[in-house]
């Protein structure tokens, strides 16, 4: 019989390092959002730094793999509440 072990600290170290979207990435969609409203320009974006789902300020800021959406929120809060919930199917609590 072969057992696996998970921890929580392994699974948020594996998303910290697998996960990663490069700064020049999310750069590019932010240049893109703003210039793709063709009524009226844009020259600025607010975006929150408190989690939408802690009302804190994020520490790991996270967003989906295949998100569109410009918001994060925090990792290390959604991964933790996840893995108390045991919830088999993750979905981005933003969209």
């Amino acid at each position: 019989m072969f057992l696996l072990s998970f921890s929580f600290s392994g699974i948020l170290e594996t998303y910290k390092t697998a996960s990663l979207v490069p700064a020049q990435k999310t750069k590019a969609q932010l240049h893109q959002s703003l210039n793709s409203h063709t009524e009226a320009k844009l020259d600025s974006i607010d975006i929150s730094l408190l989690c939408p789902l802690t009302r804190s300020r994020m520490g790991t800021p996270m967003r989906g793999r295949n998100c569109t959406h410009i918001p994060c929120f925090d990792g290390e809060a959604y991964l933790q509440l996840m893995w108390e919930k045991h919830v088999e199917k993750w979905k981005c609590p933003v969209s």
